[in-house]
């Protein structure tokens, strides 16, 4: 898709997917930057096993940006673990090495993210008067932070008190949210974009696979340049890096997942980016779950579109 006029119907099917279905959606993701010790056997990887079986996105930063690294040397793992605390809705610390605790100090000191964190302990030092429990975990405390004790031999209990914890803060999430935006009649009106600043991981990681659905196969560089010129390029932020590392960062997390597939080009600009067969039924159960009851329509009506826009380059 090269011509000028096939690019700009193509960024008319993305506005139409992300206001029309995207936008309805984004209030029930809750994406989580799990931190401790990077051993096989460690807490954290049993307790991101138990979160991903309640259907919570789990972000590894050495899953997501190692590959970045290894690249370009200007990148490094601390800026990257930066962003993705910015990026996450929850930051949870299992305190189990050296570099966790680190990490927990850091996050309880800064305001944005003290008040995402959620510090996960071993059972067996609590009554420890160590300068962890008297120093950062007390002052999370002192300003109402989550903090759990654990057992390493029921992982799947403290589990249980997160997830009970995030579905609460979710209700509250729903309750509050803003009017829905009105329908809009598609053969009398063209979809206004209504978006933020920037678009953010968990958008990109939510939208992506939607979006691939619809086209079956898309190039990776032609949704890269649609989503930039959509989100950023008449955003306030036009910071084209960062958004580079986002989306990159968020087709890794998909294919870690193994929710995408990629057939790779001879270059990384020809990839093309598909669903795999988990991918096809996540989707699936979102287009037909009970946030878009109803839009069956509008389903049709963009699927038509784009196989006009495959067939004739137009709409």
């Amino acid at each position: 898709m090269n011509s000028g006029k096939q690019t700009q119907l193509l960024n008319e099917i993305i506005t139409r997917l992300y206001t029309r279905i995207y936008n309805k959606l984004r209030a029930y993701n809750t994406f989580i930057f799990l931190c401790g010790s990077g051993e096989k056997d460690s807490t954290r990887n049993l307790l991101r096993v138990e979160l991903e079986k309640r259907f919570y996105f789990v972000f590894y930063p050495e899953d997501l940006f190692m590959d970045m690294i290894a690249m370009n040397k200007n990148y490094d793992l601390l800026s990257f673990e930066e962003l993705l605390a910015d990026e996450s809705d929850k930051i949870i610390v299992v305190c189990e090495s050296i570099g966790s605790a680190a990490e927990m100090g850091a996050f309880v000191q800064n305001e944005s993210t003290q008040k995402k964190l959620i510090i996960c302990s071993d059972k067996d030092y609590k009554k420890k008067k160590s300068f962890i429990n008297i120093g950062p975990i007390k002052y999370h405390e002192l300003l109402k932070g989550s903090r759990y004790w654990f057992d390493k031999k029921d992982v799947i209990s403290l589990a249980n008190d997160i997830d009970h914890e995030l579905k609460l803060e979710i209700r509250r999430k729903i309750l509050h949210e803003p009017k829905k935006l009105p329908e809009i009649d598609l053969v009398e009106q063209k979809p206004e974009i209504t978006v933020n600043d920037e678009l953010r991981m968990k958008d990109i990681i939510t939208f992506l696979p939607i979006i691939i659905w619809f086209f079956e196969m898309i190039e990776r560089q032609e949704v890269y340049t649609a989503l930039y010129e959509l989100f950023i390029k008449n955003s306030k932020n036009k910071e084209e890096q960062k958004f580079k590392i986002r989306f990159n960062a968020s087709i890794n997390f998909l294919v870690k997942q193994r929710l995408i597939e990629i057939e790779y080009g001879d270059q990384k600009y020809n990839d093309k980016l598909r669903l795999s067969q988990e991918g096809i039924k996540a989707v699936k159960r979102i287009l037909t779950g009970p946030d878009l009851e109803g839009n069956a329509i509008l389903i049709d009506q963009i699927r038509c579109d784009i196989i006009n826009l495959s067939l004739y380059g137009n709409l």
